[in-house]
């Protein structure tokens, strides 16, 4: 009996771990996923009846995320115009449907698609109107998902999306705060986008933007965000280019690089650029009292998250798992 408990868990775990044949037997993965759960409720009820209360709280959690899906105002909808476009480390992802009206900044979608693997991941709108939604999607392993979608970008191969959504944003009430600090690194800026679209031109409410860069092509991927910072009054955007030491301002070659050829002629000079990491103690010292919006590796959000505490600030932080 034993023998076949470890080749049925290996089966399972086959059906995990095998990137290629997790993509191709989703199905099959989820069907057996669910079944085995539905076994192993089985077995405990039968086996050992005192484990319910132990069952409970996963039950109650699954009930109430099923609960919250059906109560928002969620749709489906099958996307077949999409445009792709590779820039540098990004994947602009533009689709010619827009979100409804009522949608709040820092909601969310589930995007799927049956040509690159039918599984589903989370993404943060950055940009929306009733006729467009935009995404800018990092580019992640070999063989996953962003991956096999950038490839066929560069291939000019187009996809088919479904796109289920939108979804509420557990840091919509940042919005509500006077003063507003960002910190984020790398595509975890695609939050701090939706900050800064959502409040340009709000009397009153203003925000800084604090990016940390590692790789040359993303402040010049996302152009649009560093245009759209210079033309609002009541942002600022701050860039920390992590590719060299020192904290001093970089000079115009180091900008050019940063920059680089790709948006130099779009972006004019109200762009801030450092090298090396941000002085996190002195910036939370000179915005105590602003809420956070903090995105990007975990170490960033740990530390920003003990100096919120340290000066009270209201600290929101955004990261998928998946």
């Amino acid at each position: 009996m034993s023998t076949l408990y470890l080749f049925m868990w290996a089966v399972i775990w086959w059906q995990v771990i095998v990137p290629t044949t997790r993509r191709l037997s989703y199905k099959r993965f989820k069907l057996l996923h669910i079944g085995t759960g539905y076994l192993f409720l089985a077995g405990a009820a039968v086996h050992a009846w005192d484990a319910w209360h132990f069952l409970l709280l996963g039950a109650v959690l699954q009930l109430h995320d099923y609960v919250v899906r059906a109560v928002q105002t969620v749709t489906t909808t099958a996307v077949d115009d999409v445009c792709l476009e590779v820039r540098g480390p990004v994947c602009c992802v533009t689709l010619n449907v827009g979100l409804p009206d009522t949608t709040r900044f820092g909601s969310y979608v589930m995007l799927r698609s049956k040509t690159l693997g039918m599984e589903a991941h989370p993404f943060t709108v950055a940009m929306f109107d009733r006729n467009m939604t935009r995404f800018y999607i990092k580019m992640q392993g070999e063989n996953q998902w962003t991956r096999r979608l950038e490839n066929r970008a560069r291939a000019g191969e187009g996809v088919e999306l479904t796109m289920e959504g939108p979804y509420e944003g557990a840091h919509r009430k940042l919005l509500e705060s006077e003063k507003i600090l960002c910190v984020v690194g790398g595509v975890g800026v695609t939050p701090a986008v939706a900050v800064v679209d959502a409040i340009k031109g709000t009397a009153g409410a203003s925000v800084t933007v604090v990016w940390v860069v590692r790789e040359r092509g993303m402040v010049a991927a996302l152009s649009e965000f560093v245009e759209m910072c210079q033309q609002a009054a009541n942002a600022e955007l701050v860039v920390h280019y992590t590719g060299g030491e020192g904290q001093e301002k970089a000079g115009e070659g180091v900008r050019e690089k940063l920059l680089d050829d790709y948006a130099s002629d779009a972006l004019e000079r109200g762009v801030e650029v450092f090298q090396g990491r941000p002085n996190l103690q002195r910036l939370f010292g000179e915005n105590e009292g602003a809420a956070v919006l903090c995105c990007g590796p975990a170490g960033l959000v740990a530390e920003c998250s003990e100096l919120a505490f340290k000066h009270g600030n209201g600290f929101y932080s955004e990261e998928f798992a998946w």
